[in-house]
């Protein structure tokens, strides 16, 4: 009787560990997933241009955020082109990162027009 009492015991300690190492194996799989993925995309991820902008697998009409790349590892599509202060560029819809592809052209210098009379005090 004492051995049946035993052997349950070390029955119920072995599902319980058994349930253990099962939960840790899954948590280990899924990381194991989560890292494939990262090497993959970092095969596939190569940076190029002036702006360094990440393009995948060589497309150029199609630039990820190099700061949430650099910063996060995460892909994130930058939007087309759009007319900003600074010039025409993309601004990350994550970290904000404004790329300026086109500088605004600095305004022409102002030419002032001075009256041709001598001037007036305007106090006497």
């Amino acid at each position: 009787m004492q051995d049946l009492v035993s052997l349950r015991q070390e029955n119920t300690a072995l599902r319980e560990e058994n349930a253990i190492v099962r939960e840790e194996n899954a948590k280990l799989r899924d990381e194991n997933t989560k890292l494939n993925k990262l090497l993959t995309t970092r095969d596939e991820l190569k940076s190029s241009g002036p702006h360094k902008y990440f393009y995948k697998n060589g497309e150029t009409d199609a630039p990820y955020c190099p700061k949430c790349w650099h910063r996060d590892q995460k892909e994130v599509l930058l939007p087309a082109p759009s007319k900003f202060t600074a010039g025409v560029g993309r601004q990350c819809t994550v970290c904000d990162k404004l790329y300026v592809e086109e500088p605004d052209k600095p305004l022409p210098p102002a030419i002032a027009i001075g009256n041709p009379e001598p001037r007036q005090r305007l106090f006497r």
